[in-house]
């Protein structure tokens, strides 16, 4: 198990201080865990983030600070009871700034970003050995802070973080990718870097909910279709005290990695949140209002969990002043045609619950 560590050596070894662990606060009727601090990675002001987790949960990639630089780490464990191990560096070929890392399922090729905002690919032969010379990939029609490289598992598709949302973007040649647009969040606000499921039918990121900024992941049903179904992941464990971002699950979602933040990189540390059956998390997941697009006849649609009967809408401009008010059920269409074209924050409130949206009308 311990191959790529142990069969090949790096002059960067780094023993990394413990961190205290987050209680669990809610029952075992789940079988959830809660999440918990990773105390093999983090350290106490360097900052960890960008986590990748193999698909059986036993690898992971992170970027953590090696001074003078953010850097890819790796670390792996025996089995999901057992301790990660004492990180290494498997990109020893590339100098300066390393962070983001996504690979493929075979673990042979990753991609990654840059502090010059390049996109990376570097491939190996084996799982035992460093990753060798990577080569930078053309992004054409995006520029900007680009971090956070995500692709589909034909690696026709790459969702990347530019400066302050997702884009989506195809592939047109073997090392270029084009600009195709913005990644539809589903009104979701606060957004993070987002990261894509093995078989890329699953898109997870970080949005605000209820106040605090939690994991929510969308579903489509084939490859090249637009993410629906958008949903957060439930539970009382998320400290609104704090952002949880970036998250990224194993392949049957029974591991899901998350990072603890505050606002600078410096306070970023990583947790995992387990259940011990797929239920574990999979019973968590709870569907989110979606605000939808507006059609030609200006009216305004949203959709509603099931659990929700008629809720509040309220509509505020962009200085803040509420433009309307009123109650919707499920899919009932709301008149927007008096209001001006523009983006408009939408707020649905029911019995202890509260979801802010961003919609756009335009006539």
């Amino acid at each position: 198990m311990r191959s790529m560590a142990s069969r090949y050596a790096l002059s960067l070894l780094i023993a990394l201080p413990t961190s205290a662990l987050l209680q669990a606060q809610v029952g075992t009727s789940l079988e959830y865990n809660g999440p918990q601090a990773i105390s093999a990675v983090n350290t106490e002001t360097g900052g960890e983030g960008y986590p990748w987790l193999s698909g059986d949960g036993l690898r992971m990639y992170y970027a953590g600070r090696v001074a003078p630089d953010i850097r890819i780490l790796y670390t792996e464990r025996m089995d999901l009871s057992s301790a990660w191990s004492t990180p290494i560096d498997p990109l020893p070929l590339e100098s300066g700034e390393t962070s983001g890392a996504w690979l493929s399922a075979d673990e042979l090729t990753i991609w990654f970003t840059t502090a010059s905002n390049q996109v990376r690919r570097a491939q190996r032969m084996s799982t035992a050995d460093p990753f060798g010379a990577a080569v930078t990939l053309a992004i054409t029609g995006a520029s900007g802070t680009l971090r956070c490289p995500s692709l589909t598992p034909n690696e026709t598709e790459m969702i990347l973080w530019r400066t302050n949302a997702c884009i989506t973007l195809q592939r047109t040649g073997q090392d270029s990718y084009s600009y195709v647009g913005p990644l539809d969040v589903l009104g979701t606000s606060n957004t993070t870097t987002c990261r894509l499921s093995a078989d890329g039918l699953y898109a997870y990121f970080s949005a605000s909910y209820n106040n605090v900024q939690r994991p929510h992941r969308m579903h489509r049903a084939s490859l090249g279709e637009a993410f629906t179904d958008l949903e957060y992941l439930s539970g009382a464990d998320f400290d609104p005290a704090y952002k949880w971002l970036q998250p990224h699950v194993n392949d049957d979602a029974t591991v899901l990695m998350v990072v603890r933040s505050v606002s600078l990189w410096p306070d970023n540390d990583i947790y995992e949140t387990r259940g011990s059956t797929a239920a574990g998390i999979g019973a968590l997941w709870a569907d989110v209002p979606v605000i939808g697009p507006v059609p030609t006849n200006d009216m305004l649609t949203i959709r509603l969990p099931k659990t929700h009967g008629l809720v509040n809408l309220r509509l505020f401009d962009s200085l803040g002043n509420e433009v309307l008010r009123t109650r919707v059920n499920d899919n009932m269409p709301v008149d927007v045609s008096v209001l001006a074209s523009g983006s408009y924050l939408a707020e649905i409130q029911s019995a202890g619950s509260r979801h802010v949206s961003r919609v756009v009308i335009a006539h």
